[in-house]
């Protein structure tokens, strides 16, 4: 079951570790990892949930960081710049899940296997 609250966190999330690795390193992929890691920590209902609330974060953050990222280099707006950006932000997103899928299943297996009442 997707949790949306979880997703909508992993989102804003996703957008401002983009926004801060993209100036600090040149690139996002830790900051989508990342969120998607908390995001699938806080689903807690095994690596299956956390895997697709992982995926849906991932692909949704992307497609809205690649969709805007673009807008905001392009000088004239067009409906070809506009249909470009959402283009590339839906292929941003495909990357963006892949990687959400491999953070919610780290972010499950560290909830189940490192907490702090099995120790």
């Amino acid at each position: 079951m997707i949790n949306w609250k979880f997703v909508i966190i992993g989102v804003v999330l996703l957008l401002i570790l983009g926004i801060l690795f993209k100036i600090v390193i040149g690139g996002i992929l830790l900051g989508v990892l990342i969120s998607c890691v908390v995001v699938g920590y806080l689903v807690n209902k095994g690596y299956k949930n956390g895997a697709k609330n992982g995926l849906i974060t991932g692909f949704i953050g992307e497609l809205i960081y690649g969709s805007l990222f673009v807008l905001f280099i392009a000088t004239p707006l067009s409906m070809k710049t506009v249909l470009i950006s959402l283009g590339l932000g839906f292929f941003s997103g495909i990357g963006g899940a892949v990687l959400g899928l491999i953070g919610g299943i780290i972010g499950s297996l560290i909830r189940t296997k490192f907490n702090p009442s099995n120790f």
